[in-house]
């Protein structure tokens, strides 16, 4: 018999995703974020999710929800492994290309902004 787990989210168009979280750190995470999802919006959790890196690792995706300098750092104390990924569905043409950084405490982390699509990619 074949191992064919697969891990099954819906996309989001416009939030964060919070990944590579240390196993099992993501109900303390949304817990410090204070994020408790009072505010209607689509908070999706995984936990223990297989990871080639770490064995196991826990996700956090939160529609229309873009992280603060102060929930960053927080962030950055309690889950220092984790990446954030920033989407957002904006009205470019699909020709264009943009390249710009996000500070997240002492790292520089670029993003792509493509098409429609602005996407983070992670150095780790």
């Amino acid at each position: 018999m074949s191992d064919t787990r697969q891990l099954i989210v819906r996309r989001i168009k416009n939030g964060t995703v919070i990944d590579h979280i240390e196993s099992p750190r993501a109900l303390l995470v949304l817990n410090i974020l204070n994020m408790t999802g009072q505010e209607g919006d689509v908070i999706t959790v995984a936990l223990n999710v297989p990871s080639i890196k770490h064995k196991k690792k826990d996700i956090i995706k939160v529609e229309n929800k873009f992280l603060e300098k102060k929930e960053t750092d927080k962030l950055a104390l309690i889950a220092p492994k984790a990446t954030i990924n920033i989407i957002s569905i904006l009205d470019f043409k699909p020709s264009s290309v943009f390249v710009i950084h996000l500070k997240f405490g002492h790292l520089k982390k670029p993003i792509i902004i493509s098409g429609n699509c602005i996407f983070l990619f992670s150095t780790n």
